[in-house]
């Protein structure tokens, strides 16, 4: 049975250290909790024992299992209900989940972990403002991958409120006063972080951009003492975040319409 979250459950000692195996639900959760109207989070029972717990912010669906044992046929049904674009998890929670989600396309890829820092050239680095986030929505959109995963209007107005409420931090490069590459976190809460919207212009391309941009976040990052995380998909982006030093930590994988 899957039911909506109640503070009888105590969801963070649940994912207990696993909090790399599910990322945004753990860095939205302690962020938001169940205060914040957009964020609704729901639990499956069998046999009086908690199996599953799944995070909701906007049209994605964030899932963790402890033993990887739910009832994925009841998951699947309650994602086809609720008409979710996309849903993030271990790949082995993907893997089982796929075969009733006829309609979803699948994508699988890696959690990284970077333990170390690296020496930075920020020149050209800016940190962006308020006004520039229209413009960051608009080039990440131009990303065949990163759009399977957002509407360009809800994408702006989640970078204006996790900007607005210090949750995230945006470095731009700009050419002749265009935005043509960028990167940001996705969320910081305590000691942890996680890089995403990684993207350069299909015109500024194989000029180092995005090794600039995550070499400077990188630093940044590691000088405040945070854990630092990311997820890629790409056999291109898994090259250069391995050269950077990222190491895989966990598959991950996603399905999205």
């Amino acid at each position: 049975m899957i039911k909506k979250f109640n503070n009888e459950f105590n969801m963070l000692e649940y994912i207990g250290n696993d909090y790399y195996k599910c990322p945004y639900f753990y860095m939205d959760y302690k962020k938001y909790g169940t205060i914040d109207n957009k964020i609704k989070i729901f639990y499956q029972i069998v046999d009086n024992e908690v199996k599953l717990a799944m995070l909701n912010y906007s049209t994605s669906l964030h899932i963790y299992s402890k033993k990887l044992d739910c009832d994925y046929k009841e998951l699947a049904e309650f994602i086809n209900q609720n008409k979710y674009k996309s849903i993030f998890g271990e790949k082995r929670i993907i893997k089982k989940l796929k075969p009733f989600m006829m309609n979803y396309k699948c994508e699988y890829g890696y959690v990284r972990k970077i333990d170390s820092n690296i020496s930075y050239d920020d020149k050209d680095v800016e940190l962006a403002t308020k006004k520039d986030l229209k413009e960051i929505a608009d080039l990440v959109m131009l990303d065949d991958d990163l759009a399977t995963s957002y509407d360009k209007d809800e994408l702006f107005r989640q970078l204006k409120e996790r900007y607005a409420q210090k949750f995230s931090r945006n470095y731009i490069i700009k050419n002749n006063n265009k935005i043509v590459a960028h990167v940001c976190t996705n969320g910081e809460i305590d000691k942890f972080a996680i890089i995403s919207l990684v993207i350069v212009h299909p015109n500024h391309r194989r000029k180092g951009l995005a090794k600039k941009l995550i070499e400077k976040m990188v630093y940044d990052l590691a000088s405040e003492g945070k854990e630092i995380y990311l997820i890629n998909y790409t056999d291109i982006s898994s090259k250069l975040y391995e050269k950077l030093g990222f190491e895989a930590i966990e598959k991950w994988g996603k399905l999205y319409l």
